[in-house]
């Protein structure tokens, strides 16, 4: 237990002084915070409002984009890079177990995730707190914002599995946020397309990750979030069980490889 705190600081201890990480983090946190400043626009009468549900829920709207975005691009921090460079064969070589090394990892990732929605859930609340009028519902935000760092868990599990798959931070960028776009575009289109010819593509489409999501978000007439929430940790422990089994059976690439 204290070898895998000690990794899981020692991650982070890199991965905050990387420059590249910091670029992500000042963009993942600006994008919610444009939302808001937005909202307090659209609120103030300087920009006609098109709807939506206050300042919880603009921040919930840019969360429900972002996510599954930053999940993926996290996972490639912090697994794909460290396996496609070295680090991670460094680690193994002064002992460190592979199952804590990809735990202490994990671990850091899903915190940062937390960590990064309870900020944009205090931004949002502090907006609204100034505004007086317009913190009318923070219960439904607050719901969603938490859904979402679940849909968050399981995009970085589908990342983490990408990562070990083939130790490439390019793979995992390509493919992971190529799945997370294609669902973006196809999945409304099939269901619009289903509605107009009454074919059933809620149904057949609700167990994959992206009908899993909109459970969890409460988007789903299918599933609701009390059953989407243990399936999607059935999914996230799937997906970890399939990591652990590649992290275990390739060799780790050593640095230039």
């Amino acid at each position: 237990m204290q070898a895998g705190l000690r990794l899981a600081r020692w991650e982070w201890f890199r991965l905050h002084h990387r420059g590249s990480f910091l670029l992500l983090a000042s963009l993942a946190i600006a994008v919610p915070l444009l939302s808001l400043v937005v909202r307090a626009m659209q609120l103030a009468g300087w920009l006609p409002l098109l709807g939506g549900s206050g300042y919880f829920g603009a921040a919930a709207g840019s969360l429900l984009i972002l996510s599954p975005i930053l999940a993926i691009v996290l996972s490639s921090f912090t697994h794909a890079s460290d396996l496609q460079t070295g680090s991670c064969r460094t680690l193994t070589a002064r002992g460190a177990s592979r199952e804590s090394v990809i735990a202490a990892k994990s671990l850091v990732a899903a915190a940062l995730l937390l960590g990064f929605h309870l900020l944009v859930l205090a931004a949002a609340a502090i907006f609204a707190g100034a505004s007086g009028p317009h913190f009318a519902g923070w219960q439904d935000g607050t719901v969603s914002v938490l859904a979402s760092w679940m849909v968050s868990l399981l995009y970085l599990a589908l990342g983490i599995a990408l990562s070990h798959w083939r130790q490439s931070a390019s793979f995992t960028l390509g493919v992971g946020l190529s799945i997370v776009f294609a669902e973006a575009i196809f999945y409304p289109l099939a269901n619009a397309l289903g509605a107009l010819e009454n074919w059933p593509v809620a149904e057949a489409t609700a167990w994959t990750l992206w009908g899993i999501a909109q459970g969890l978000r409460g988007d789903s007439s299918i599933l609701s979030a009390a059953w989407s929430i243990p399936v999607s940790i059935g999914y996230i422990a799937a997906l970890a069980i399939l990591a652990v089994a590649a992290f275990r059976k390739f060799d780790l690439q050593a640095g230039g490889e």
